[in-house]
């Protein structure tokens, strides 16, 4: 197994992962500011379904 493939693998998995986390934080940041704050949960579910859809078809 080559190991050296995975650390650039790995970071940009990472680096991905953080710039989601990024724009959910706009967007809720702005939501709350906006006093649209009831509006989070859409933002949640958003989230929570692809995630979802990501282990359901997720290749086996």
């Amino acid at each position: 197994m080559d190991w050296t493939a995975m650390i650039p693998t790995g970071l940009i998995t990472l680096r991905e992962g953080v710039e989601a986390a990024l724009v959910v934080g706009i967007v809720l940041a702005y939501l709350n500011k906006a006093g649209q704050s009831q509006l989070n949960r859409w933002v949640y579910g958003g989230i929570t379904r692809r995630i979802t859809r990501e282990w359901v078809h997720w290749p086996a």
